[in-house]
């Protein structure tokens, strides 16, 4: 993991990107790069990772989900809360009800 995150830092660093967007098992580096502050830009997380309980404040987030989920299944309900953890206006939540 550690390895992964310096190699991750440096691309950032080297590429400069308006957005940083994650899937699924992939979170757990958003998760990671926010929590050392590393990345404060707009960030796209699809399929929430479980480890991921608050947003970071004064950080646009997307969080895509969906109901069917298999690897990491939230309720909407769960979701919301999280969206809710977050900086109200900076933080979306797109639910979908059947995929």
């Amino acid at each position: 993991f550690d390895k992964s995150m310096e190699v991750l830092q440096r691309e950032l660093s080297a590429f400069k990107p308006d957005v940083v967007a994650c899937a699924s098992k992939g979170g757990r580096y958003m998760i990671e790069l926010w929590s050392r502050r590393e990345w404060v830009g707009p960030s796209l997380m699809i399929n929430v990772h479980p480890s991921c309980q608050t947003l970071p404040k004064d950080v646009n987030v997307v969080l895509a989900h969906g109901s069917n989920d298999e690897t990491f299944p939230r309720d909407r309900k769960a979701l919301s809360d999280l969206v809710r953890s977050g900086t109200p206006g900076k933080c979306f939540l797109y639910f979908s009800g059947s995929s």
